[in-house]
């Protein structure tokens, strides 16, 4: 196992938690956790379940009381942490006569002329 640093910003580190108790790929069927705790972690799933939310950050945890076992565990989830498998949204495209626009426009005609034909 490497050591690796991890991020220490506080909201991305909460959302990763989340992110792992709910499972993978929520709504897809597959909402496996993929983040346990056992009987050897008392004081994790004590606090975790007792951790109260900031009063001015509804996003962040309260840091009054007792938050250094969910702190390590946010620790060592963004020393690795996970993108979320969402579906793609949708999309709808620039409209038209924007930059945007012109610069997707741009971006088909070089992937036109980028494509190669794979044939016998």
């Amino acid at each position: 196992l490497r050591l690796r640093p991890a991020d220490k910003r506080r909201l991305p580190g909460w959302n990763q938690i989340r992110y792992r108790l709910q499972g993978d790929q929520p709504g897809e069927g597959d909402e496996r956790p993929t983040l346990y705790f056992s009987d050897d972690c008392p004081h994790v799933i004590r606090t975790l379940e007792s951790l109260q939310r900031d009063e001015l950050n509804r996003e962040d945890a309260d840091t009054d009381g007792e938050d250094h076992p969910p702190d390590a565990v946010r620790y060592g989830c963004m020393s690795r942490p996970r993108r979320r498998s969402d579906p793609e949204p949708k999309f709808t495209g620039p409209k038209a006569g924007t930059m945007d626009w012109l610069l997707s426009e741009a971006w088909k005609k070089r992937k036109a002329e980028r494509s190669y034909d794979v044939g016998a």
